[in-house]
């Protein structure tokens, strides 16, 4: 299916307006850039969409344009006074710019501010350099953001339709950009939140988010953080010689630069919040875990991602496998590593990022054991430490939306307007479940059959119903549930025990039409991000919108509970009259954010669902592979499994009761 985008000047060619033909929705991941001045307008036809979780598709794009137009041009359309320079020790002098959020309300944005050394020749594959850190002897114009780290094919295409004037992605890319709110700084500072970015480890530009509406709206100093992403960011050999997870060391260079700066900008390092969503909100969540983020934050929050959730961790296995086929993709020795990686080192990094983005997820690795002892991320499996004991006990706010991976499986399914067919219905459960286990060898193969049967015991209607659209929710149901909320309660679960932690589903469906989406989607994965970020606000915005009233309603509430979270560690503390109680085990309160913004109890929420994927499941998993141990003899041991399988039959039944 393809899809036309239309781009005309609607007034002094400063705006864009873009206009939607035939939409395949998909997966929103976005982090491109749009801007509106080309004369005469422009008009672009998108190819074949990709079905990948990595990919982008038409009605993100669509919706990316808007945003990159609003939030990439910042206060483009009002140039301020120039502020002050400031100095940064060990640096050098900067100066920002104000930007307009409306007549009377500014923030300065201080964009571009290096925070490592540049990641390359040796760098590359190497944890950041921060001593020294980057200086300059003249003053340094901080009012343009810098190019993002090298991406993927996908970034580069969807630059080229929406960006003429798109810089290119860069290797040396690692700053941050701080956005400062108007007024009188308080005594102790402003509260300071860090804002890590969503595209699953393979996409992300800082240039993307506009902070200075949250920013001026709700007193909040807030930081946007680059850190390198896929392979650059990720290769493990599974030894000392690359130890990935480098894109999780540049945010604690990043974190560790604010810290100790942060006041030069009238911020208080006392009072700082780690921010993020997707791939952002697996970032909080491991560095809740990482002995490297200790003390450098003192609230987290985690969004439609954390460290439970099942594509947080890349398995070694997996990352030991691609190792042969990055070796084959640019043509260099597998053996020694130390070879590889020189090899490597030598290729073009833009290349490289998109020629490895081809084979694979790339993502955070254990690296315990692998790295030197002082340079350790990532001890040990997150459910582990957590278990133990063994995370930061600050306060945690944490969520997910009602329908995260809508658009995947819009692009996947037959006829999605149509509902979903018990037979597709199956395939793609067994798709996801196989997916998502670990690499197995054919000694012992896994009984898909087995776990299919339980997962389909859990999400089939009962009695069995042949409704195409109740068999769509079902499988929308089962993604959420699976990838996303069982992990976020899991999670909960454990910093709860020890700190204040506010659990939220993400319920309200935006009444303002950015983009088309299919009456049957509610909402997917990022489609709460223009509310927390207070999108009806913002100045630059490229369409000729007329929000509606409920919109602008939930908005403020949403920037409120959020703000209030970073000042006070409270979201319903200031300013708002609502309930939201704190999540504890024993009442596990989600507060439901819809128009109405309810408590759950087990009268308007199912929490089976976490039990399930938290508890059952698992056990299924290691049944589902103990069938396959053989005997001395010879035989697989059908008696166990037997045994196992009934236990796990009657506890599913104790769990439906």
């Amino acid at each position: 299916m393809k899809e036309d985008f239309h781009r005309t000047n609607i007034s002094t060619g400063s705006s864009c307006c873009l206009r939607r033909g035939n939409v395949t929705p998909f997966l929103p991941t976005p982090w491109r850039r749009c801007r509106a001045a080309a004369p005469g307008g422009w008009r672009g036809r998108e190819g074949p969409a990709v079905a990948s979780t990595d990919a982008m598709g038409p009605t993100a794009v669509a919706l990316a344009a808007v945003l990159w137009c609003a939030g990439g041009a910042a206060g483009a359309a009002r140039p301020g006074r120039e502020p002050p320079p400031l100095l940064l020790p060990g640096q050098g002098l900067v100066v920002g710019r104000e930007v307009h959020v409306s007549r009377s309300q500014r923030a300065t944005l201080y964009a571009g501010l290096p925070f490592a050394q540049p990641p390359l020749g040796e760098l590359r594959f190497a944890a950041p350099r921060t001593a020294p850190l980057p200086s300059w002897t003249d003053t340094r114009n901080a009012s343009t953001f810098a190019p993002p780290c090298p991406q993927d094919a996908t970034q580069d295409k969807v630059a080229k339709r929406f960006l003429q004037d798109a810089p290119k992605p860069s290797e040396d890319c690692l700053y941050l950009n701080v956005f400062v709110p108007d007024g009188s700084v308080p005594s102790d500072g402003w509260p300071v939140v860090v804002w890590l970015h969503p595209g699953l480890f393979t996409n992300g530009n800082t240039a993307f988010w506009d902070g200075s509406v949250l920013a001026v709206k709700q007193k909040i100093l807030i930081v946007t953080v680059a850190y390198r992403l896929g392979v650059l960011g990720f290769l493990t050999t599974l030894d000392p010689v690359s130890t990935g997870n480098y894109g999780l060391l540049d945010q604690v260079a990043a974190l560790q630069w604010v810290k100790t700066r942060i006041a030069i900008f009238g911020g208080s390092a006392k009072n700082m919040t780690v921010f993020g969503h997707e791939a952002g909100g697996v970032s909080v969540g491991l560095h809740l875990l990482s002995p490297l983020s200790a003390g450098l934050f003192s609230k987290a929050i985690a969004m439609s991602g954390n460290c439970l959730v099942p594509w947080a961790i890349r398995p070694h296995e997996s990352e030991m496998s691609r190792l042969a086929m990055v070796s084959e993709k640019f043509s260099c020795p597998l053996e020694p590593h130390q070879a590889l990686v020189d090899c490597l080192r030598k290729v073009d990094a833009l290349q490289l990022a998109m020629g490895a983005a081809q084979l694979g997820p790339w993502g955070p690795t254990v690296d315990g054991g692998i790295a030197n002892s002082t340079a350790v991320f990532l001890p040990a499996d997150p459910l582990s430490l957590l278990m133990e004991g063994k995370f930061q006990k600050v306060p945690v706010m944490l969520g997910y939306t009602n329908m995260e991976d809508a658009f995947v499986f819009a692009e996947v399914l037959e006829n999605p307007e149509q509902g979903v067919h018990r037979d597709e219905f199956e395939t793609l459960l067994l798709d996801q479940i196989i997916l998502e286990l670990p690499d197995t060898n054919d000694s012992c193969p896994v009984n898909y059959q087995h776990l299919l049967d339980a997962v389909l015991f859990y999400y089939s209607p009962q009695p069995q119903a042949a409704d195409p659209n109740f068999l769509r929710q079902k499988l929308m149901d089962f993604a959420t549930e699976k990838k996303y909320a069982a992990g976020a309660y899991q999670l909960a679960t454990y910093t709860s025990a020890d700190s204040p932690t506010y659990f939220y589903r993400f319920d309200y469906k935006l009444k303002t039409s950015l983009v088309e989406m299919a009456d049957w989607i509610e909402v997917p994965n990022f489609f709460e991000l223009p509310l927390v970020w207070g999108m009806p606000y913002w100045p630059t915005l490229p369409l000729q919108v007329i929000w509606n009233t409920a919109d602008r309603r939930v908005t403020d509430m949403t920037m409120t509970m959020w703000g209030n979270f970073i000042k006070f560690a409270n979201p319903a503390q200031n300013g708002i009259h609502l309930k939201w109680d704190q999540f504890t085990k024993d009442s596990p309160g989600i507060l439901i954010i819809d128009r109405n913004f309810n408590m759950s109890d087990l009268t308007n929420f199912d929490y089976k669902a976490f039990s399930f994927w938290n508890d059952y499941y698992p056990k299924v998993v290691d049944g589902a592979v103990f069938c396959c141990n053989v005997t001395s003899g010879g035989a697989v041991s059908t008696a166990t499994s037997a045994v196992l399988i009934f236990t796990f039959i009657t506890a599913g039944i104790a769990l439906m009761s």
